[in-house]
């Protein structure tokens, strides 16, 4: 068995490069399989965003769906497609084929980065149906958790919120304060509803290299209620000793639970680490993270009680640990030894029952784990008896807020599961021509109020 000296990249390194056309891709475990991956283009944005709380969704046993399907929906989407939109979406007239006595009682948000919009899956019209205006050329995306309004980034540098049933509303426009070409690299809304924080980035091969086109880059926070955009730290494309590996740029933020914390991730010369700010405060010194976690980590994810961080997805590794990391001391806690268990642990959450996470088994296929900590670590075992997905790059797991369903996100693959295994529904089939893309984000909207 031969195992590779890369490990997984995450989210936001693959949407910057794939912003300036480049095919570098999630490096993967295994020598044979990176190769693999990479002549394959495999992308890794993700989204760990924020998880929409939800209303129940009732497991089914797993349906066969038709072929015919399949047609129908590549039908539904050329029709789609080929639509005119305005400022507001429209639905399409052909009702989406969906397995037999399946309840989504919420919608399920599809992100395309080939086609730059964005899709909803509506739980009551069974419809597929364009959240995105054509024109917005949408590059990030989040759904708010108190009411289920939508942020939309875009391409030229706004970013624009939407309530259902109401008129699109731009809160910023870069293009409005410099010519610099930045955009929306990604979005996430605190728990309460209340704030958005939003990455800029900047395509610095357009331009030269003045530290002050940078300036507006970076991590920003709009208060809804005060109506203003708070600029927590910058990134640095250009240094000032002409150093371009100290290059850094920060994306992907993730609120902790009370909202007063923050995840993101940094993007230096060559690798990528996880960081989190805590409290939120415009300061680059706060990010904290020390030994022995100083070292190149793709995966870090709030714990429910927001105490503590799980950090795994170590890149550059055969193995890889999976540690609980305390907020105030910054002790980390092993739960599963990669070494001890022959594992890489990566995409791990904590649920209401235990924590989830993503690893591969002999055969090099992704396996969805779950189990429940304990003194001794975590005693855990197979979800389900399939692979994760067909692909071995896994892109993103969005669980919601039960804990009981997983937005699945693979190479050419998408998929929504139930933690106790007894629902596997293959979302490509309501993709239409969108199934053959690479990597589409995928997002749980809100469900009605009972």
């Amino acid at each position: 068995m031969v195992k590779a000296s890369f490990a997984k990249c995450r989210d936001c390194l693959g949407k910057t490069l794939r912003s300036v056309g480049s095919s570098i891709h999630q490096g993967v475990r295994f020598w044979m399989i990176a190769i693999t991956m990479l002549i394959a283009s495999a992308c890794t944005p993700l989204s760990d965003d924020q998880v929409a709380p939800s209303q129940a969704i009732q497991p089914t046993p797993q349906a066969i769906v038709p072929a015919t399907y399949t047609a129908i929906a590549a039908q539904t989407m050329q029709a789609m497609l080929t639509q005119d939109t305005t400022t507001k979406p429209h639905d399409t007239s052909t009702p989406y084929p969906i397995p037999n006595g399946f309840d989504l009682s919420m919608p399920v948000y599809f992100l395309s980065h080939n086609q730059k919009g964005v899709w909803r899956l509506d739980p009551q019209a069974v419809e597929l149906e364009r959240a995105s205006p054509r024109e917005w050329e949408v590059t990030s995306f989040d759904v708010s958790p108190n009411d289920g309004r939508m942020a939309f980034g875009t391409k030229d540098g706004k970013v624009i919120v939407e309530l259902m049933g109401t008129e699109p509303r731009t809160i910023l426009d870069l293009r409005e304060e410099s010519e610099i070409p930045y955009h929306i690299s990604s979005l996430a809304w605190s728990p309460g509803g209340d704030q958005l924080a939003y990455a800029v980035y900047l395509d610095w091969t357009l331009v030269g290299s003045d530290p002050e086109e940078e300036r507006l880059s970076g991590i920003w926070v709009w208060d809804m209620e005060k109506e203003a955009h708070t600029h927590l730290f910058q990134n640095e494309y250009f240094p000032e000793d002409g150093d371009i590996t100290q290059r850094a740029a920060y994306t992907q933020p993730v609120w902790s639970p009370d909202g007063t914390g923050m995840i993101v991730t940094g993007h230096f010369w060559e690798w990528f680490n996880v960081l989190w700010l805590d409290p939120i405060e415009p300061d680059l010194e706060r990010l904290k993270l020390k030994n022995p976690l100083e070292w190149f980590w793709g995966d870090a994810s709030w714990t429910l009680d927001g105490e503590s961080i799980l950090v795994s997805g170590l890149q550059y590794a055969s193995v890889c640990d999976l540690y609980r990391v305390d907020r105030e001391t910054l002790v980390p806690e092993t739960l599963i030894d990669g070494d001890e268990e022959e594992r890489f642990i990566f995409q791990a959450y904590e649920l209401p029952e235990g924590i989830a996470f993503v690893s591969y088994d002999e055969e090099f296929e992704p396996r969805l784990y779950f189990g429940k900590p304990s003194d001794t670590g975590i005693q855990y075992g197979l979800v389900g008896s399939d692979a994760l997905c067909t692909s071995v790059a896994v892109e993103s797991v969005v669980w919601d807020q039960t804990g009981n369903y997983a937005l699945v996100s693979c190479h050419h693959d998408r998929r929504l599961l139930s933690l106790d295994g007894s629902l596997d529904i293959d979302l490509d089939l309501y993709l239409g021509g969108m199934a053959k893309e690479e990597y589409i984000e995928l997002f749980w909207g809100v469900g009605p109020e009972e």
